[in-house]
This record gives structure tokens, sequence and C-alpha cells, in this order.
């Protein structure tokens, strides 16, 4: 199920590069971009409240089809009304299968290997990068547009048949309402704040980086692929050969916020490459950084928040993800204006390389010490 949700995700990594070469510019592609994150966003709740009360089941099979659907209006000849519209769709049906099957993770798997089997359910978000990405930049170098976008609503139908892989005793689990909690009792969480805002920072970096940097790659005649081909092996090798250093709670608060500093200075890093050896290299720099931070990520939401929170604690938690990619394509586009697009993204990576500094020195630091003194004395979760 991760794989091809993320996949379907993995597609539009290039897009910016595709619009480019329709002759779109900065600021309509920023757009484009970010409607999909925006509705992705304004939909978590929608998510949280289908994942209770139509089931996990239910919610994936649903929100499959809706991206199937509505993906195969890319294929008509429209205005850029049009295109922003299908990108509505397109990121509110994914919003709502991103939150069922993060609640159904966090709620399958034991928090005695929550880390190393969010690292291996991590490889899922990876695998993508590897395959995906360099077949779609096999496409757009020949030309092939609409080979390009017909692979879209092909990946949506895939995550709908994915839903048949919920076992049958939790596809038919619905709690009543009352037992859910409330709102107001997650805000009141220990670390809550430190977690909304590391998620911030990861989602912006990100979003510049895996989306923009390849399309600044090829606007200098490089490899359009090869950086996030980087970053998809260092992040699968730390993923599947690195899940020991995520086996505590404290461990996984540094580990989030180490990895956006790290994230943040390859971005710089990966401005000055002036050859496909050089972006690669940025890109397994970067892969580090965001191979410990995505797995991290999944397993601090249930770290932090008890399980009758957890429809409502995930759609919160990516609400602030989706903060990022929703601001990062606006950002870019708009100052790629005035500054043009390394111009951009220079100030996005300074803010992750800095702001995540700030965000472990002040938040994450303190916690670290109060829950390995719980985790040593064996009052941790």
């Amino acid at each position: 199920m991760t794989y091809v949700v993320q996949g379907f995700m993995a597609l539009y990594f290039l897009y910016p590069l595709a619009l480019s070469r329709q002759g779109v510019d900065l600021v309509r592609t920023g757009w484009l971009m970010s409607a999909f994150f925006l509705a992705t966003t304004l939909v978590r709740p929608l998510g949280s409240l289908c994942t209770e009360r139509l089931g996990v089941w239910r919610t994936l099979l649903l929100s499959g089809l809706g991206m199937g659907v509505a993906s195969l209006g890319l294929a008509v000849p429209g205005s850029f009304s049009l295109l922003l519209a299908v990108r509505l769709l397109q990121g509110g049906f994914y919003g709502v299968y991103m939150v069922g099957l993060t609640a159904y993770q966090a709620l399958v798997i034991p928090p005695d290997i929550r880390g190393a089997a969010f690292a291996l359910v991590s490889v899922g978000y990876v695998m993508p990068q590897l395959t995906v990405v360099p077949g779609a930049d096999f496409l757009l170098s020949r030309g092939w547009l609409g080979v390009y976008l017909a692979q879209a609503p092909l990946w949506g139908f895939a995550c709908a048949a994915a839903a048949f892989l919920v076992p049958r005793e939790l596809a038919r689990e619905r709690r009543p309402r009352e037992d859910w909690g409330s709102w107001g009792e997650l805000r009141r969480l220990s670390g809550l704040v430190p977690l909304l805002v590391s998620l911030l920072l990861f989602a912006l970096v990100n979003a510049t980086g895996l989306q923009y940097l390849p399309s600044l790659a090829g606007e200098k005649g490089l490899s359009a692929s090869r950086f996030v081909v980087g970053v998809a092996l260092a992040a699968l090798g730390v993923r599947l050969a690195g899940s020991r250093f995520m086996d505590s709670c404290a461990k996984r608060m540094g580990l989030l916020g180490g990895s956006v500093v790290l994230m943040g200075g390859a971005g710089l890093a990966a401005l000055e490459a002036g050859s496909d050896g050089a972006l690669l290299a940025c890109g397994l720099l970067y892969g580090v950084g965001m191979g410990f931070g995505f797995p991290v990520v999944l397993a601090l939401i249930p770290d932090l928040i008890p399980p009758r929170l957890r429809p409502k604690g995930v759609a919160l938690a990516f609400f602030a993800m989706d903060g990022g990619w929703i601001a990062a394509p606006l950002a870019v586009g708009y100052l790629g204006r005035f500054a043009g697009l390394e111009g951009a993204i220079l100030p996005i990576m300074g803010l992750g390389l800095l702001g995540g500094g700030a965000v472990w020195g002040f938040g994450w630091r303190p916690l670290c010490r109060r829950r390995r003194g719980e985790e040593e004395s064996g009052d941790g979760t």
C-alpha cells in the first residue's frame, strides 16, 4: 500500500520540469504544485473522520478510486483552471488515503518494534524514487508527455486495489464515536509542538529539494533524476541497515532534529553542484537525513499520541507536513520571479539548516533528556 500511494506521489516530482517544457511559468507551476497539498491539508480532518466511521478498508478503497478518477482529467486538454481543479481533487483523495494508511500502521505495529518496523515501512516511500522517477525522466527526456501523464490514473486505481490487503478483521473494525478522544486532549500532549514544527520544516525542505532541485539540474544541463536517485539510494540503505539506531523514543527525537539540519545543508551544497557526480553525492548526503527523518516521524506519532487519539493525531501531524508542501512551491514560484530558481531555493534550504537546529536545541533536547530517563527507569513506552 505504501509503495503504490507513494508511486502516485513520486510521479509528480518531475511535474515542474514537465510544465516548464510546456512553457508554464514558475508562478503558475507553483500554484499547480501547491494546490495538491493545499487540498491534502484541508481534508486531513475528513480523513480522520472517514477512518473512524468507515474503517480503514473502506477509506483506502474509496479514496484510491477517487485518485484514479480525478487523474483522468490530466489527459483532457484544457485551461489552467481545469488543471488546478484536477490537482485539488488529486490532493484531496490522496490526503484521505494517507490518513487511513498511517492510522492503520500506527494501530497494527506494536511499540517494541516501532522504530525498526517504520524503517521498513518507509522503504515503500523510497522505492518509487528509484523506479517511478527515473522512468518519468526517461519519458520526459524523449518528449512523451502524454505517456507520462497517463500513468497517474493507473497509480490511483492501484491504490484502490491495494486496500484489499487490509486484514478482514481490521477492515470490519469501526469504533463508537466516543472512543476516539477529543481535539482538546490532543493539544495538551507533551512534545506535540516540537513535533509539528519539525514536520513543517522537514516538509518545506523536502518539497523544495525533491521537486525543484531536479528542475534546476535540468536547466543546467545535468541529469534531472540524479539527485533524486542519490536521495533514494541513501535513504533505502539507512532504512534497511540503520533501523537499530531508531530503537528508542529518545533516539528518535534526536534523529528527527538532526535530519532536518542535514537535509538543509545537503540541499545548499546541491546548488553548487557542477556535475552529475557532485549532484549524486549531494543526493546521497540528503538521503541520509531523509532516510532517518521520515520513519522517525512515523514512529514518533504513536510514541507521543495514545491509541484513541491517533486518527486525530495523524491528521494534525500530516496537516503540519502539508503546510511545508503547500508553502514551498508558492515560495519558489514568487521568489523565482526576482531571484531565479536557484535564488528561490537558497533561503528555503538555509531555513531548514538553521530552523532545524533551533528546534532541536529548544524543543527536542529537553524532551530527549526526560524520555531517556523514563526509558532507563522502565517507565517509557
